[in-house]
């Protein structure tokens, strides 16, 4: 007989152990093509070398290991600093689409990059009916905003 644990699992049981080992696992946050399409080729294009922006997300683009076995065919360079800013944020799109952070993206292009909103969001009529919405950001439910302890960012700015 185990005396019991956390979560109900008997302290020296298999299953205790196992969940110990799951929760001492190692998870990366993002895999190695997700990581220089975050951090690689934006921070080129901030240091003013547009060209090598481009060239890495080629690179990135040609690695079939990152790419379900596909090799993809290299970018060709837009040649301004708008339409660098067009690929870069085009090419996170495709690649960080399920990782949730589109919107934050979406927000930056606005914030940093001096975008207006209507031509980073989506407006007008939505395809199954009415309207998009004006709203660029996740709302704050209210038993957060209610909470003396939130210490969230209440700025609903894009």
């Amino acid at each position: 007989m185990y005396p019991t644990g956390r979560a109900g699992k008997a302290a020296g049981s298999p299953q205790a152990k196992e969940s110990k080992k799951r929760l001492k696992a190692k998870v990366g946050l993002a895999e190695n093509p997700q990581i220089v399409e975050i951090e690689v080729p934006e921070n080129e294009f901030d240091a003013g070398n547009g060209a090598a922006m481009v060239d890495t997300l080629s690179a990135v683009r040609a690695d079939s290991t990152g790419n379900g076995g596909f090799n993809l065919p290299a970018l060709a360079d837009p040649g301004s600093t708008a339409g660098q800013v067009d690929l870069l944020f085009r090419e996170r799109a495709f690649w960080l689409f399920a990782t949730g952070h589109r919107l934050g993206d979406m927000r930056r292009l606005v914030r940093q990059y001096g975008r207006a909103v209507d031509s980073v969001f989506p407006n007008g009529a939505y395809f199954k009916g009415g309207n998009y919405g004006t709203d660029v950001n996740i709302p704050v439910p209210f038993q957060e905003t209610n909470n003396p302890n939130f210490q969230g960012c209440l700025n609903r700015d894009p």
